[in-house]
């Protein structure tokens, strides 16, 4: 070596301009020494560093931690350890570092101090956060799925059954007429809380269509001013000139609801201003973590901020976890927000919260924004006959849904003919295709699911239209129905009025269609 590299000013110039905070600190964790990185990243001067310990710097949850390895250095043959912990800012703001902790020994093998370097991994760490969040998402809603389907059946039975009894059996001012309704609301919240489960899991089919925002939230603004307790302000701020998305304004809607119900939760106890903005953005203005995935350049911001108990960090990394909740089990159910993260992700945006315990919490919403074209005008049905009279091979392998769906199409004049074997339906309309108008399928059964039944009978008559039926429909794409010929997918549970006018459409649009010449079919 010559007498450059083997001089301090070598080892000085090192140390103040590695782009890794590095630092010295005595036996007891006493800061010594800490080279330039190291006091912009922790915003201390070198100064005010060597008045602190490592301890002072560490986040409370990773004191035991950080002790342990020091301990295991002073006490063992190690000569450097590797770990994880969290770094405290000046603002008592913290950050994820790797650290790297050196023991200095002397000829005699005396421990003399500590040569420490850390690495900001907080992107990392934030990467890591996500993908576990992504596994426990998948987790519970694979665990969603699953019970979707008998769940809905239940709900199509009730509510199937005591709509019938309402419309045919009951007078209002029957017996039993007002417990019948109660039934039918009850079923109602009951579907809508499947719906929440499976929106989150992403299974629920968003009906997408462009929207204007801004006519919702004035709406939700309205509402929660009749509902939400005096002592809450709400401030309304519309400061964006484009707010058209591509979206199910149902899914915006619980987004904005599930937000300032959150917010205004946040204030029950004291009050506090509930401030909702919508403003636009484009990627320069976004930080890279946050930047939704979308194509779109453009965005919508859609920001909700109160006042309240705020969060500490603990439940902060935790909100958007499925049933996590920090209320009681009559109160909360974990869902609402965990709903919006699923909702954003679905529409290629991005969630974030910033938070401090006694200081309030602020959510940010960006979602792509689309840019309004204009469409031809959809074509209109006027006859509206075409229902009463249709032959229909229903299929489903619930008992319940098959008994009230017989009555139900029966009373309003088609002629059913109801099967809860797949396997057994085919064998049926294979026998004489020419029998039935229509074929309403379920999705999930033994046998041939809905898909491969409807590719079946298609097969043999393409112009014969088949709906199906499904508690959630990650098992079937709608690319992939209408590749198969099947002319529309009805989530479970339904009202046997929206199947009816499902059926009416088709078969009337068939009707009108220019058909059908010898030897000619329909392609669906």
């Amino acid at each position: 070596m010559n007498s450059f590299t083997d001089s301090n000013d070598f080892y000085r110039s090192v140390f103040n301009n590695l782009s890794i905070g590095i630092y010295m600190m005595d036996l007891s964790g006493k800061i010594i020494s800490a080279n330039p990185y190291m006091c912009k990243i922790l915003e201390f001067s070198e100064k005010e560093l060597q008045m602190k310990t490592c301890f002072n710097l560490t986040h409370p949850d990773d004191l035991e931690t950080t002790q342990n390895n020091l301990n295991r250095l002073l006490e063992g043959n190690l000569e450097n350890i590797s770990f994880s912990k969290r770094f405290l800012r000046k603002n008592g703001d913290h950050f994820w570092t790797s650290v790297g902790v050196f023991l200095n020994r002397n000829s005699e093998n005396t421990p003399q101090f500590f040569i420490s370097h850390i690495k900001d991994i907080s992107r990392e760490k934030e990467l890591e956060s996500q993908l576990r969040h992504a596994q426990k998402t998948e987790a519970v809603a694979t665990l969603a799925g699953g019970i979707a389907h008998d769940f809905n059946n239940i709900l199509s039975s009730i509510l199937g059954n005591a709509e019938f009894a309402v419309r045919h059996e009951l007078k209002d001012d029957a017996p039993g007429a007002y417990s019948v309704r109660q039934i039918i609301k009850a079923a109602k919240r009951a579907s809508f809380l499947v719906k929440q489960i499976l929106t989150f899991s992403r299974r629920r089919k968003p009906e997408l269509a462009q929207i204007s925002v801004n006519p919702i939230v004035k709406e939700i603004t309205k509402l929660l001013k009749k509902t939400l307790p005096a002592n809450i302000e709400i401030r309304l701020s519309l400061k964006n000139q484009s707010d058209i998305l591509m979206a199910d304004p149902v899914n915006v809607h619980q987004i904005l609801m599930n937000l300032c119900t959150n917010a205004a939760e946040a204030m029950q106890e004291k009050g506090g201003k509930l401030e909702i903005l919508l403003e636009n953005t484009d990627q320069n203005d976004i930080d890279p973590l946050n930047m939704p995935q979308g194509p779109s350049s453009k965005f919508l911001k859609i920001i909700v901020r109160d006042d309240g108990i705020g969060m500490p960090p603990e439940i902060r990394e935790r909100i958007f976890e499925p049933y996590f909740t920090t209320k009681s089990m009559k109160k909360g159910t974990g869902l609402g927000l965990p709903v919006v993260y699923g909702i954003v992700e679905d529409l290629k945006g991005a969630v974030d919260v910033e938070s401090k315990q006694g200081e309030g919490a602020c959510f940010t919403v960006i979602l792509p924004l689309f840019e309004r074209k204009q469409e031809p005008p959809a074509p209109t049905v006027t006859n509206r006959n075409a229902g009463p009279g249709a032959r229909i091979l229903f299929v489903d392998d619930d008992e319940q849904i098959i008994e009230f769906m017989i009555r139900s199409m029966e009373t309003m004049g088609y002629q059913v003919t109801a099967k809860a074997d797949s396997v057994g339906a085919f064998a049926c309309f294979k026998q004489d295709p020419t029998q039935f108008d229509i074929v309403i399928s379920d999705m999930n059964m033994n046998g041939y699911t809905g898909d491969v039944l409807a590719r079946k009978i298609l097969e043999i008559r393409p112009d014969i239209p088949v709906i199906i039926c499904t508690g959630y429909d990650e098992l079937l794409a709608e690319e992939q129905a209408e590749k198969i010929g099947i002319r529309d997918i009805v989530m479970k549970p339904f009202m046997v009025d929206q199947l009816d006018e499902k059926i009416r459409q088709i078969l009337t649009i068939d009707t009108q269609s220019e058909l059908k010449t010898p030897g000619q079919t329909n392609t669906p």
